[in-house]
């Protein structure tokens, strides 16, 4: 909290010596327009939704007991996709295309998310090869594209606001990053305990599971309920991430939309 409220007053800080300054490193007045600003958005929210590679599969594996030697060939996989990426993006990209491509890598990472989302206590990096595979390649279709966006917001401005541009992006991508994680982190820790309580008053005392389960232990039937509850949570986490993406396409493609509907109008005009 402590931190917080001091970044709050640095930043306050740092706004006022780059408004003293005559030629300022940092062009607060770019940055904060509308085209930039809706740049930056799109980006952070890419960039939440991908969280769901690093945090929600891997921690859903890790949940099941595997680690990381079991989890080289998933993502020997993911790396092969992330290359196929890249080599699309550098192949199709081009000015009039950045938006599309940003929606479609939006989608892919939607995609991904969404096969994910049906997992259960058997689920284990087979059935993830080809959902964390579509996350990767959107993940480098995605960032080619909206860095050569902002490169080129920035061109148009001219070499001075190079400093504005590489601050812009990198913020959005570890502000986005890290709130993913967060964010994510804490939407998994609040449905595991909806799904655990759920869980806990379905329990039939006449089952001869649960009665089993009791002979036992309590403390395994409630390491039970915790696992499934977790695994129920992550589930809604995935589908929570295949929904930010569908609106970030949604939106790029109402943009796209508006932006053709105003040429045409300008060009009758």
């Amino acid at each position: 909290g402590w931190m917080l409220a001091g970044s709050i007053v640095l930043f306050a800080a740092a706004v006022l010596v780059e408004r003293g300054r005559e030629r300022p490193l940092l062009y607060l007045d770019w940055i904060s327009s509308r085209d930039i600003l809706r740049f930056a958005m799109v980006a952070m929210l890419v960039r939440i939704a991908l969280a769901e590679q690093t945090y929600g599969a891997v921690g859903l594996l890790t949940s099941g007991g595997l680690n990381n030697d079991q989890l080289r060939v998933l993502f020997s996989f993911v790396l092969c996709a992330m290359a196929c990426g890249a080599l699309v993006a550098a192949a199709t990209v081009a000015p009039d295309r950045l938006r599309y491509l940003v929606m479609i890598a939006s989608l892919f990472i939607a995609a991904g998310a969404w096969l994910d989302s049906d997992a259960s206590n058997l689920t284990r990096p087979p059935q993830l090869y080809l959902s964390q595979s579509l996350i990767g390649f959107g993940t480098c279709l995605f960032i080619g594209p909206a860095l050569l966006f902002g490169f080129l917001q920035m061109m148009q401005r001219g070499p001075d606001f190079l400093v504005s541009f590489v601050v812009l992006f990198s913020t959005t991508q570890n502000i986005g990053g890290l709130a993913g994680s967060a964010l994510l982190g804490t939407l998994q820790t609040l449905w595991t305990r909806r799904h655990a309580e759920v869980l806990a008053e379905q329990l039939v005392a006449s089952d001869p599971r649960v009665i089993a389960q009791l002979q036992q232990s309590a403390s395994l039937l409630n390491q039970a309920i915790q696992r499934e509850a977790g695994i129920l949570a992550f589930n809604n986490v995935f589908g929570f991430v295949a929904l930010l993406g569908i609106l970030t396409a949604a939106y790029l493609a109402f943009r796209i939309v508006s932006l053709e509907r105003a040429r045409r109008v300008a060009a009758r005009l």
